[in-house]
């Protein structure tokens, strides 16, 4: 009668297991390196971070102005901006164009001229006009090897190579002087290094020569810059080794800016 009632009870539990077993989901076959389901399913569900895009300087340009970043000059701002840096000075009233603030505000567009009011007698107003502070006037760079005016002969190739139009990060035309890395990338007239770095995008490691008040030069994507900022250099003095930073393959671009804006160096450069 014991072993019966055993049996019988043995029998009832095996039956309520295999009926939760029938009725019970099977768990997911995980393969080796994957994860479940359920966790990619929550990932999908979460948002993906924010990133947040690289400064082109271009941001801070509201209202006419712009906020000047850590590591800019002048040079570097009027470059990027494609504004003749007489004018920023001018427009600032800046006595010292080399000393500009993180932080600071600085008009890079013409002042608007003011509306014509109504017709009638003009108001006589009691108070003094002010006065306009005059600017200190504009040192030239002045060198043996320059000559005066913008003749072939004050001009050297920066680099040997095939050379074809370009167009830069910034829009600007200039040339593309193909080579190889490390070749000598020369200054294409005197000047001094205004500007040396890696802080306009689209540029690599970029040199900015100031020749005069009026003519600017830049090369751009080399792999190492032999000169810094301030330094006086001579035409055809190696400035630069030509590389591929901020470029898909090595080369030198190459522009000529005149009172800001960028112009056809093949009509400066001697025939080759």
């Amino acid at each position: 009668m014991v072993m019966s009632r055993v049996r019988c009870a043995s029998g009832c539990v095996l039956a309520i297991l295999l009926q939760a077993c029938s009725t019970q989901t099977p768990a997911p076959i995980e393969a080796p390196g994957q994860r479940p389901p359920a966790a990619t399913a929550s990932a999908q569900q979460r948002p993906a971070p924010a990133t947040k895009a690289p400064s082109t300087g271009q941001a801070s340009v509201k209202n006419g102005r712009y906020t000047v970043q850590a590591g800019d000059t002048l040079h570097a701002i009027a470059w990027r901006l494609g504004v003749d840096h007489r004018k920023i000075i001018e427009w600032n009233g800046l006595r010292n164009p080399d000393r500009i603030m993180v932080g600071q505000s600085l008009i890079v567009v013409p002042p608007s001229s003011p509306q014509p009011g109504p017709r009638g007698p003009a108001a006589v107003s009691t108070e003094p006009r002010p006065q306009a502070v005059p600017l200190p006037a504009p040192s030239v760079v002045t060198s043996p090897a320059a000559m005066a005016g913008d003749g072939r002969a004050r001009w050297v190739w920066p680099a040997e190579g095939k050379a074809r139009r370009s167009v830069s990060a910034t829009g600007s035309s200039g040339l593309q002087i193909r080579g190889e890395r490390g070749q000598t990338v020369k200054a294409a007239a005197a000047g001094e290094v205004v500007y040396s770095g890696s802080g306009l995008r689209g540029y690599g490691q970029l040199l900015i020569l100031k020749h005069d008040e009026l003519y600017l030069s830049a090369y751009a994507h080399n792999d190492k810059l032999l000169v810094s900022e301030g330094q006086r250099v001579e035409r055809g003095q190696a400035i630069a080794l030509m590389g591929d930073s901020g470029a898909s393959e090595v080369m030198l671009h190459f522009e000529i800016r005149k009172g800001g804006k960028a112009v056809d160096p093949t009509a400066y450069l001697p025939a080759r």
